[in-house]
C-alpha cells in the first residue's frame, strides 16, 4: 500500500516516517509554498512561514529536488503537478547543482553561518530554476 501511495503522490510519502504530530501538515505547507515559488517567482517575498524553520525548509526543498531529478532521469511524471511543470522546464544539471547547494547549506547550518541568508539565496535560484541560462554561484566551493 505504501508503495502505491508513494508512486501516486510523490515526495510526501517518502518522508512521512520522519514526522510526528502535525509536522507532516507543516511539511506539506512548505512543500506547496516551495513549488509555488518555482512556478510563480513573484511569490519569493512571501516566505515568512519559513522564519525559524530554515533547516527544515531546506530539507523539504532537498526532497523536492531529489524527486525532481529522479523523475526527470526516468522521463516520468509524478503526482505533484507543479513539480512536473518545474522539472519539464529545468535543466537537469542545474537541478544537480541546486541539490549540491542545498546539501551544502544544510551542512553549514551546523556552523555559525547565517542560515536565513543561505535559504534566501537558494530560494532566489529555486524561483528562477525553470528559466536559468547559467547557474549562479550561491556558495563558495571549497575543495
Amino acid at each position: 500500500m505504501a508503495h502505491l501511495l508513494e508512486a501516486a503522490h510523490g515526495v510526501p510519502f517518502k518522508v512521512l516516517d520522519e514526522f510526528s504530530g502535525d509536522r507532516f501538515i507543516h511539511y506539506q505547507k512548505w512543500q506547496n509554498q516551495l513549488l509555488n515559488i518555482a512556478i510563480h517567482p513573484m511569490t519569493i517575498n512571501q516566505t515568512e512561514d519559513f522564519d525559524g524553520v530554515e533547516v527544515e525548509v531546506l530539507d523539504c526543498l532537498q526532497h523536492l529536488v531529489i524527486e525532481g531529478i529522479r523523475l526527470k532521469s526516468l522521463k516520468r511524471e509524478g503526482g505533484l503537478v507543479e513539480l512536473n511543470q518545474i522539472i519539464m522546464a529545468a535543466k537537469i544539471d542545474f537541478l544537480f547543482k541546486l541539490l549540491n547547494d542545498v546539501s551544502h547549506a544544510i551542512n553549514l547550518s551546523k556552523t555559525n553561518a547565517n542560515i536565513k541568508l543561505l535559504l534566501d539565496n537558494i530560494l532566489i535560484v529555486w524561483s528562477h530554476i525553470t528559466h536559468l541560462k547559467t547557474y549562479p554561484q550561491i556558495l563558495e566551493n571549497k575543495q
